[in-house]
């Protein structure tokens, strides 16, 4: 077996296993075996014995090994190994030998890969995008068809597993299954019932109510039980029974569980035709169970085949559009509105009345921003800052390296330069904060939009106010789209500020001239420094192009976000005609165009 999650909960009875227990590699260690067995690898631990891969050097193979580490449990051990050799099925795991090596008892088994049923439904629950390349519903469903084979083979055989659950449920990637840890069955030896029978044996959560008393009871119809709660769960991917303590646990399989209230609770959808099919085998009443597994795969392999039972599923659409229509009633959550009518129509595509709660659902909730939608927006919102200031970065760098190179053939006015410089500094610090935080608050941007304001001041001194300002200025706006109508003005106004207010002082003769208007020429004097006749058209050149640069690509990346947004709007609008046609005026449930808000 190789599955690193794989834990092996075998404790005999009068211990009730509640579920795995870690591996710790580092105090387990390579047991002494033959010399055939070699390269060790620690599979997986549990009560009574620890699981390890070796190559099998005599056939040039790799096997499982179990082998025990609690020697007073050799009677157990040994009997495991002999009840898991007589069942000769593809779902069960063979054992090719059993020994003992220096007092040691050991078992070998084939070499299976996989990954327990416990960890694909964990998987599920947590959204893996991964998981439905090889274990989606479907696969799920016809993966347990083969345990239930198993099973029905093995009852056929006289064994009754008493501990089936997820964990113990082993799916390769392939359609491989199997059913792990037989350590405590019973066995049918004809006049009597071998196996462990003091005290509590299976695991809480899906042993029967029967297995509760510890009597030595229990039979075939225990597994039938242990089946249902592991079919629930494949289909609602919530326990049948939950409980935070052994005793809610037992309080929760003693009293028994309502299949279709508990998944309707746990919004999830249980088609009513496996609703039957848990229904009955997780009954606390052992005769009203299937006497034999064999009807349980029956049952399951028609819904499988597509038969459906069409008055069961309009129940139960009826049952959620009532909740729907309290929900709306009562103010509740438009997710749950839009969840529970949504699923209605899935099981019954001709409901009317639950088409008119979803189609009010839709279009009450355009004005509504649901919270999960909100914080995944914003998410996207801050991966988008994060893209457009390093855009501003690279933009607002190489301006100030420019720049910088042009004022670095002499100053005139040193102070002018130096708080170019330090606004050109604060903006840079501004931009890469966003770049790498993603603006967590909008500080940030108004400060860097103020400091390259500030900049293109100071700037004015060096190239006028009436040319090289106003095109830096285009460039850089585009740098800070805002979402706020507000921000928006106050970056307009801060950058006109910044274009005007050298125009206005000049005109007021508040401070020395830079650009001087002849008839047949316009002179520009760089008060800040000296210009290098050689240079000057190279870096104005190179500085128009950056200016380029950086408008076509905030303006591109704002085009292309709006025309997104407009495709994927069309795309909705178009998917939710087709789901949601307008009802039929002779509406077989009396619906009517109308609202369904009360």
């Amino acid at each position: 077996m190789a599955d690193s999650t794989t834990t092996l909960d075998d404790d005999l009875a009068g211990v009730v296993s509640s579920g795995g227990d870690g591996i710790d590699r580092d105090q387990a260690r390579p047991p002494v075996l033959p010399l055939r067995y070699a390269d060790a690898r620690l599979l997986a631990t549990g009560g009574m014995g620890d699981v390890w891969s070796y190559r099998d050097d005599a056939l040039g193979r790799r096997v499982a090994i179990k082998v025990l580490v609690r020697r007073r449990r050799a009677a157990a051990f040994d009997r495991e190994a002999r009840i898991q050799a007589r069942l000769s099925h593809p779902a069960i795991v063979p054992i090719h030998d059993i020994g003992e090596d220096r007092g040691q008892p050991y078992m070998v088994m084939s070499h299976i890969e996989g990954e327990t049923l416990a960890n694909i439904l964990d998987r599920h629950r947590r959204g893996d995008p991964t998981i439905g390349q090889h274990h989606n519903r479907r696969q799920l469903l016809t993966a347990f068809v083969r345990v239930c084979q198993a099973l029905a083979y093995a009852h056929d055989r006289g064994v009754v597993h008493r501990d089936l659950k997820p964990a113990n449920l082993m799916l390769g990637a392939l359609g491989e299954v199997y059913v792990l840890d037989w350590g405590i069955a019973l066995v049918d030896e004809g006049a009597t019932t071998s196996g462990p029978r003091a005290g509590l044996a299976g695991t809480l959560g899906y042993m029967a109510p029967e297995q509760l008393e510890g009597l030595g009871i229990e039979d075939r119809r225990c597994d039938v039980y242990a089946l249902g709660a592991i079919l629930f769960e494949i289909v609602t991917l919530v326990p049948l029974h939950t409980g935070r303590t052994r005793d809610e646990l037992v309080a929760s399989t003693s009293r028994g569980v309502d299949v279709g209230a508990r998944a309707m609770a746990a919004q999830a959808v249980l088609p009513p035709e496996l609703d039957a099919i848990c229904r009955r085998a997780t009954s606390t009443q052992p005769e009203a169970r299937y006497p034999e597994i064999a009807g349980l795969i029956e049952e399951l392999e028609r819904f499988l085949d597509g038969q459906r039972d069409e008055a069961g599923r309009r129940a139960m659409a009826d049952a959620l559009v009532t909740r729907a229509r309290a929900t709306v009633r009562d103010g509740g959550e438009a997710a749950g509105v839009l969840r529970d009518a949504g699923r209605a129509l899935a099981l019954a595509p001709g409901h009317a009345e639950a088409a008119l709660i979803l189609r009010d659902a839709l279009a009450d909730g355009l004005d509504v921003m649901p919270p999960d939608l909100s914080r995944r927006l914003a998410t996207e919102d801050r991966s988008d800052r994060r893209r457009g200031a390093r855009i501003a970065v690279a933009g607002i760098a190489a301006w100030a390296l420019l720049f910088g190179l042009g004022i670095g053939f002499g100053l005139r006015e040193p102070m002018t330069f130096v708080g170019f410089a330090v606004a050109i500094a604060v903006a840079l610090l501004a931009v890469v904060q966003r770049a790498i935080w993603g603006g967590t608050t909008r500080v940030a941007g108004m400060i860097a939009a103020a400091a390259g304001a500030v900049a293109l001041v100071f700037l004015a001194r060096l190239t006028g106010p009436y040319l090289v300002v106003p095109m830096v200025a285009s460039a850089i706006m585009p740098v800070f789209p805002f979402e706020r109508a507000d921000h928006r003005r106050w970056v307009f106004a801060m950058f006109a500020a910044a274009v005007l207010l050298p125009c206005l002082a000049e005109a007021q003769q508040w401070i020395a001239p830079t650009t001087v208007v002849e008839p047949d020429r316009i002179v520009i004097h760089a008060t800040m420094a000296t210009f290098s006749p050689t240079f000057t058209p190279v870096l104005l050149a190179l500085a128009s192009v950056a200016a380029l640069a950086v408008a076509h690509t905030a303006v591109g990346r704002t085009r292309g976000a709006i025309t997104a947004t407009r495709v994927a709007r069309a795309r909705t609008a178009w998917q939710l005609e087709q789901v949601l046609p307008e009802p039929l005026e002779d509406d077989p449930v009396g619906g009517s165009r109308g609202s369904t808000r009360q």
